[in-house]
């Protein structure tokens, strides 16, 4: 929950933009070789993006960084570091 909110920074000149958020993951109800595990994970989201111009009307040349615009690259990553138990 504590990366939904994340307001990227926006390049309004090359369309891209990057965000990073940061916050506690509580593992939890692991199978297999999993099974047992318990601990908590600060993790790290790091995510970047291209967004594609508007193609015609109003805002042509424009980029369209919407929710709905499909990115024309994109990159994210996840980094966590914890303490972390199995017991059974």
């Amino acid at each position: 929950q504590a990366t939904n909110n994340v307001q990227p920074t926006v390049n309004a000149a090359t369309c891209s933009a990057t965000g990073t958020g940061s916050g506690p993951v509580t593992l939890m109800d692991g199978t297999g070789l999993y099974g047992g595990i318990s601990g908590t994970l600060n993790i790290t989201e790091t995510f970047a993006f291209i967004g594609p111009p508007f193609k015609s009307g109003s805002k042509k040349g424009q980029c369209n960084l919407s929710g709905n615009a499909q990115p024309l690259a994109q990159y994210a990553s996840l980094t966590g570091s914890g303490t972390v138990a199995f017991g059974s």
